[in-house]
């Protein structure tokens, strides 16, 4: 992509929770929560690696949205 070429990125990156799953949460009175965790999910990310291309493609006046969980909040 070229330079300052994106006004929004709007991103939803894996949120490298499998090390923490426990497996399905039982629910009382109800079906058991599916808490089975992707592949993708396994390999560790950090968000900073992606912010020099970030920086690179967007716009000066642009904005960047991160979804994210609680265990990357500070990264």
């Amino acid at each position: 992509m070229p330079d300052n070429c994106i006004y929004l990125i709007l991103t939803d990156p894996p949120y490298n929770i499998a090390q923490y799953s426990t497996g399905n949460i039982a629910l009382p009175g109800r079906e058991a929560l599916n808490n089975d965790i992707a592949k993708w999910d396994i390999v560790p990310i950090e968000p900073k690696e992606l912010l020099p291309d970030f920086k690179r493609i967007l716009k000066p006046n642009g904005n960047i949205f991160v979804f994210t969980g609680y265990n990357l909040i500070g990264k």
